[in-house]
């Protein structure tokens, strides 16, 4: 059994590595806004896209027609990709309509088809700056950042960009470029899409073995037994270990639902949560015990540590289901 232990930590530390250079400082939640055009704009439009994201406002005296400028030529430069798209969030959406967006957007010669300029609920546009972001606060002080976020396909936020004087957009070109070549070889590929699932197979894997191992000791096979359950333990601390990694990069990840299953989905979460603390001092004291042959004291806390153990796993796969796939 330990060539199996070793295999589970190799290809679990395999899954959990990192292959992307560019970083993920968070990802974009959901929003609904308006456009230049009046048309109400949804986020899914940008879903399978690459964008870049700036925030400015059209009477500003400032910084933004350098940006907004900038972002022309982000437009221009990158008219052969059909995939990249802008997005311009107003920090002053009471004065910045639709009417005046457009009028903004033909001054710098914006295509509406690829460049969004966006105005809406204050909250909303606060939540973006200030959450999303972290680029600054809609607030009525017109304070905002000079610079330029890239958000690749998957709505993760790979890099900030600077748009001073004197500044060149090459290092945006290429972190553009960058995404783009390789979303298209490798669409798997990336610390942000590889470990949602990795996690989601890991606890799949420790829910299976929990239950293979609650069968072998009631068929009265131990030695098996302790085997299976040093594996399920193995993985559960690989889980762990990637868990961390992967929020460590993508920082928190909001469910999006709306409605009953929002409130289903925070239901099982909290109390997945509350007991994924309790699972591993529970799972060493049990151990523990059934490795020192302290096989009374081990039932008595294993008839604890399997239910609670058995649902985390479980539902860590359900909450990864609900949260990337629904």
């Amino acid at each position: 059994m330990k060539p199996l232990v070793a295999a589970a930590l190799l290809l679990g530390l395999a899954g959990c590595a990192r292959h992307e250079t560019m970083p993920v400082y968070g990802r974009v939640p959901a929003f609904v806004l308006t456009s230049q055009t009046g048309a109400t704009f949804d986020s899914k439009t940008l879903e399978g896209k690459i964008w870049v994201a700036d925030f400015f406002f059209t009477t500003c005296m400032g910084p933004c027609p350098r940006m907004s400028a900038q972002m022309h030529s982000v437009q221009k430069r990158n008219a052969d990709l059909k995939d990249v798209r802008l997005v311009s969030f107003s920090v002053d959406p009471q004065h910045d309509t639709p009417p005046v967006l457009e009028a903004y957007a033909k001054r710098f010669r914006a295509d509406p088809t690829r460049w969004y300029l966006l105005t809406g609920s204050p909250a909303t546009l606060n939540t973006l700056d200030r959450d999303a972001f972290k680029m600054g606060s809609v607030d009525g002080t017109f304070q905002h950042s000079t610079l330029f976020a890239l958000v690749d396909r998957q709505g993760f936020i790979r890099g900030y960009f600077h748009t001073e004087e004197g500044e060149t957009l090459d290092p945006l070109m290429a972190a553009i470029r960058v995404l783009e070549v390789g979303q298209a070889s490798t669409p798997a590929a990336g610390l942000q899409t590889r470990l949602p699932a990795v996690n989601a197979i890991l606890n799949g894997t420790a829910a299976v073995l929990l239950v293979w191992g609650y069968t072998l000791i009631r068929r009265g096979r131990k030695r098996t037994h302790r085997n299976v359950m040093l594996v399920a333990f193995t993985v559960s601390t690989l889980f762990l270990i990637c868990y961390i990694i992967y929020h460590a990069q993508a920082g928190v990840v909001r469910f999006q639902g709306t409605g009953p299953i929002r409130t289903l989905y925070f239901a099982i979460l909290i109390t997945h949560t509350m007991l994924a603390a309790a699972v591993p001092p529970l799972a060493i004291v049990t151990l523990s015990r059934g490795l020192r042959s302290r096989f009374d004291r081990h039932r008595a806390i294993a008839r604890w540590t399997l239910p609670i153990w058995l649902y985390v796993s479980v539902t860590g796969v359900v909450v990864y289901w609900m949260l990337y796939r629904m």
